[in-house]
């Protein structure tokens, strides 16, 4: 072999060009077949949100990934930086989307994609990418706490009686099949009059102590005008009073005590947590809707890190004139976040 065909074997590939001359001949196994129908589910991951999923070392899945992407089964994509680079993000394909087809007899209308899915703004990118980042994070720390016993009903698509160690995740998803709405109880002027669509970024389930808790997941990126939010949550509220979730989730002769929810919603800072709890306040909820920052769940996330509106507002009442007065101004909300975050008693999301 010369000099200049080593030099070539060992150049680097391309982050950007797939190579379909490289890994030529890789057999597509039935992990792969689960890795695909995961990333046409989930519409764009990361490596390691990848790794976490499927519980495997991060260069076994950074070189599985390079050979799929090579081979065209995978598409891939960078979020813009300012500097440094950023992690590859792993989307599917029309090839990936036939060859599920191929190996597991399923019809195109039950996969339910289509090429438009991958082609979205940078922004939506970024967000899908967040709200997946809940769930891979979510499963890992359960993972961690209580063992492979704790997914087990996620994975099997049903409650598995005596598997898990009093916590397991029941379902975590997304997609128009937990699309719902509700009409608008008390519209107030400046809204539109009508029904108020209820479409969470995820519906979870978590089995606590034996019994089935739910969840409707909102991940806020700060780009929602606070208005818009305040009836988000006012239509989370009346979803629940009107029995809109009881006749989509319940059974016959039960009522609606009986299927109580939570909201959890993540914020990109302290501060815009604090304006989203002040917006739920506003229309009443003080103990469905819980607020954490993104950031903070992401690190920690069975913690101790979501607030209710029910302290938040005890602080403001015990607040002492002279500060609640300091704190009207539009640019006081340091001193009011810095408040707060020393004498709010925080939950944990299995409290």
């Amino acid at each position: 072999m010369g000099l200049n065909e080593k030099t070539e074997k060992r150049k680097r590939q391309s982050r950007y060009r797939a190579n379909p001359k490289r890994d030529v001949g890789t057999r597509i196994t039935e992990r792969d077949i689960k890795l695909f129908e995961t990333v046409v589910k989930e519409q764009f991951l990361t490596c390691d949100q990848l790794r976490q999923l499927f519980n495997v070392s991060l260069s076994t899945m950074t070189i599985r990934l390079r050979k799929l992407w090579n081979q065209g089964y995978l598409g891939r994509a960078f979020a813009p930086v300012s500097f440094g680079s950023s992690p590859a993000i792993y989307y599917p394909t029309t090839k990936c989307f036939n060859t599920i087809i191929e190996r597991t007899g399923r019809s195109r209308e039950e996969i339910n994609w289509t090429t438009g899915k991958s082609k979205v703004s940078p922004e939506k990118k970024q967000h899908e990418l967040n709200v997946n980042e809940f769930k891979v994070s979510l499963m890992f720390a359960l993972r961690e706490r209580y063992g492979e016993a704790a997914l087990a009903s996620y994975w099997c698509k049903k409650e598995v009686e005596g598997e898990s160690p009093g916590v397991g995740l029941l379902l975590c998803e997304k997609g128009v099949d937990y699309w719902d709405y509700v009409r608008d109880p008390r519209p107030e002027p400046s809204e539109p009059r009508g029904n108020i669509p209820i479409r969470p970024d995820r519906f979870m389930g978590l089995r606590i102590d034996g019994e089935p808790q739910y969840y409707f997941v909102e991940i806020d990126r700060g780009t929602m005008p606070l208005k818009r939010i305040r009836r988000k949550f006012k239509g989370y509220r009346a979803y629940y009073l009107s029995g809109g979730f009881l006749n989509k989730y319940g059974q016959e002769g039960d009522g609606i005590e009986d299927y109580p929810f939570r909201v959890l919603v993540t914020a990109i800072t302290d501060e815009r947590r604090n304006n989203l709890v002040e917006q739920a306040i506003a229309i009443g909820s003080l103990e469905m809707i819980w607020f954490s920052v993104f950031s903070e769940f992401i690190s920690d996330p069975l913690g101790k890190v979501w607030v209710r509106g029910a302290e938040y507002q005890e602080i403001l009442r015990l607040m002492p004139k002279e500060t609640k007065g300091r704190l009207a101004g539009a640019y006081r909300k340091v001193e009011r976040d810095r408040i707060v975050e020393a004498r709010i008693k925080k939950y944990s999301i299995l409290d």
